[in-house]
């Protein structure tokens, strides 16, 4: 009797760990080269133990595949709420990357040490001001929220995978990247435009002027002016990022309890 009461506990516990370990091994601000493993572990042990007095416990299951198939179907719950929610967060990468082709710093590539592969100078930037931005309003503990939310939404081992609901809103999220992407850069994009344009008429007007020799420094010049400028302005498009942010999560929460919207 003793024994089945402490495998039900173990089971159960074991059941939320395996969700909230998959949410915070991908949550955005959390770049897998810079927090350790071991820190993400505790950290998703620390929240699950905040979890498992909260929560009911469901009725263990007597066979063993029984047993195995809910852990597979929250770990794809946690992954599938860390992935949306990381996926509008990557676009204020975008945005960056954007800038670093049209003012040639894409050329120059370093290895950043958040992410995997090399990035640029301008997209290192945008990310290290989100990501602080993101920290000094909390912007974890809305995170936190939602995987919280999720354990009301779905229920240990009852996640719906089945059907377009949950596709689509990955969808969705990866379309919102690529808007929010462009609307972060499109003043500067735009201003850089008008430049190329104004070169290309200029190289016209004179043939003998090398418009590459002229035109990169003055691109170069103007792109980083105008982000110098728009930084203050820039919390108002973390704000668009940070909304749709929670309300792809939520959706992607709500799809996965089976409440189609």
């Amino acid at each position: 009797m003793l024994t089945a009461f402490v495998l039900q506990n173990v089971w159960v516990f074991l059941l939320i760990f395996t969700r909230v370990v998959s949410f915070v091994g991908i949550m955005p601000g959390f770049p897998q080269a810079q927090i350790p493993g071991m820190v993400k572990v505790l950290l998703s042990f620390f929240l699950t133990f905040v979890l498992y007095n909260s929560l009911p416990h469901p009725v263990l299951s007597e066979t063993l595949t029984s047993m195995i198939v809910p852990l597979f179907l929250e770990a794809g719950t946690g992954f599938a709420i860390g992935i949306v929610a990381n996926a509008i967060f990557l676009g204020i990468q975008f945005a960056g990357e954007l800038l670093d082709v049209q003012t040639g710093f894409s050329i120059s590539s370093i290895v950043s040490p958040g992410t995997i592969g090399p990035t640029s100078l301008i997209t290192n930037l945008y990310t290290v001001l989100f990501t602080l931005w993101f920290f000094s309003v909390d912007g974890h503990d809305v995170l936190f929220l939602a995987l919280f939310h999720s354990f009301r939404v779905i229920p240990l081992g009852h996640a719906q995978f089945g059907g377009q609901g949950v596709s689509s809103t990955m969808l969705d999220a990866l379309a919102s990247l690529t808007l929010l992407g462009v609307e972060v850069a499109a003043p500067i994009l735009l201003a850089l435009f008008l430049t190329n344009v104004s070169l290309a008429v200029a190289s016209r007007a004179v043939p003998q002027m090398n418009v590459f020799f002229v035109g990169l420094p003055i691109t170069l010049f103007i792109g980083l002016a105008l982000i110098l400028l728009l930084i203050p302005d820039m919390t108002v498009a973390f704000q668009q990022v940070m909304l749709a942010m929670d309300d792809e999560t939520n959706r992607m929460i709500q799809m996965l309890g089976g409440f189609h919207a």
